[in-house]
């Protein structure tokens, strides 16, 4: 089996960094050597290390979350060297076989790395890039290190869509095995202190502008005043791209009286229960969504997800079938979620065929397999050579 050196940009817990989670983690259970590669200490180290997976650190240097400004090219650029150095420091002393990257940071100092090692690299893309950091990203993809690529979506993988043939892509991120056992309502609604006959509509993942809180807030009020048994639970933590929207959403939220029926959660340890404790998933994203991670979770939990037609999005809910997929906009939002509080047939049925459809696409088993074998390949290769 091989020894894997993990890279990833970032210790918080994101969707990729889930993901990755998965991916060291099957790769532990089927006797891989895993070790993950991070800038710093946070959850994710946490997790790895609670999960005995040993974590090495680098330093990377800070840049603007979000588009990258001109100042971050010129902090970025001169420290690739320096980064590069530590990378491969690092893959020497974890004799690492095959190193693994999974983040766009990291992915020019983990290349110049491999190829001074002569190992093989194998990079997943969870976003959707264009510009500069395409351009960066494609010049790397072409190296003879890289043997293989992933892409958590359709829409991340457009834009390397004439990547040569011989390069081994890989599309579409998964559900982590958790979020597939059996919803356990009741106790779930107690623990969000939901009373009978209230219903629960939910949005989960961080606070921002991009991710469209407040449109949903906006298209939640009038539903609200016209029905007192609806709620609306935020659950999430200020983004680092718009820390000040958390407060100015709480405040206003505040201004319009309705603090009892829009609750804000903060971040909630435990998704799977909240999404048990909910009616009703949405996830109005106003930006072009790389994956949307949380609505194949709420589909897994058997939740009708509303999302926007929004980058990866689209290719997760099937309209009409497991959930209703909208414009970008309160009014159209509101008439989606009125439509699921009317009819809760539908919202079952939605449930049900979402929780197929989890199992069918986005099972997590059949796609770490693939990524295994790749590493297992490349891995004999090298040894070989």
């Amino acid at each position: 089996m091989p020894r894997v050196l993990f890279v990833d940009q970032f210790a918080a817990m994101g969707g990729g960094q889930r993901i990755l989670l998965d991916t060291v983690l099957y790769f532990k259970s089927q006797g891989a050597r895993c070790a993950v590669a991070l800038p710093e200490k946070g959850p994710f180290s946490k997790l790895l290390v609670e999960n005995d997976i040993p974590v090495l650190f680098f330093d990377l240097p800070e840049l603007t979350a979000g588009r990258k400004t001109l100042l971050d090219q010129f902090r970025y650029l001169p420290a690739v060297g320096a980064v590069r150095n530590q990378i491969q420091s690092l893959a020497e002393q974890w004799h690492a076989e095959i190193l693994f990257c999974n983040g766009p940071r990291c992915t020019l100092p983990v290349v110049l790395a491999a190829q001074k090692l002569h190992l093989p690299v194998i990079s997943a893309v969870h976003l959707i890039f264009g510009g500069k950091e395409k351009a960066i990203l494609y010049w790397c993809f072409n190296r003879d290190c890289v043997k293989a690529i992933t892409f958590c979506s359709e829409a991340a993988a457009k834009p390397f869509q004439d990547l040569p043939h011989a390069k081994t892509t890989l599309v579409g991120n998964w559900v982590s095995p958790d979020f597939v056992s059996e919803p356990i309502v009741n106790d779930a609604r107690h623990r969000f202190g939901l009373a009978a006959g209230q219903t629960a509509v939910g949005v989960v993942g961080r606070i921002s502008i991009h991710k469209g809180q407040r449109v949903l807030i906006e298209a939640m009020m009038p539903i609200i005043e016209d029905r007192p048994d609806v709620v609306l639970l935020i659950a999430g933590a200020s983004d680092f791209e718009d820390e000040w929207e958390y407060t100015d959403l709480q405040n206003y939220v505040k201004e319009m009286g309705l603090t009892k029926s829009i609750r804000f959660l903060g971040s909630v340890e435990d998704p799977i229960s909240l999404m048990d404790a909910l009616d009703i998933l949405v996830v109005p994203s106003l930006w072009e969504e790389p994956f949307g991670l949380v609505a194949v979770e709420g589909m897994a939990r058997g939740l009708p997800v509303v999302a926007t037609r929004s980058g990866g999005l689209v290719d997760i809910v099937a309209d009409g079938e497991t959930g209703i997929l909208v414009s970008k906009s309160p009014e159209a939002l509101k008439m989606a979620i009125e439509r699921l509080l009317d009819d809760v047939r539908m919202r079952d049925q939605m449930g049900v065929m979402g929780r197929v459809r989890v199992m069918e696409v986005f099972s997590s088993e059949p796609k770490l397999k693939k990524i295994l074998e790749l590493a297992r390949t490349w891995t004999r290769k090298q040894r070989a050579a």
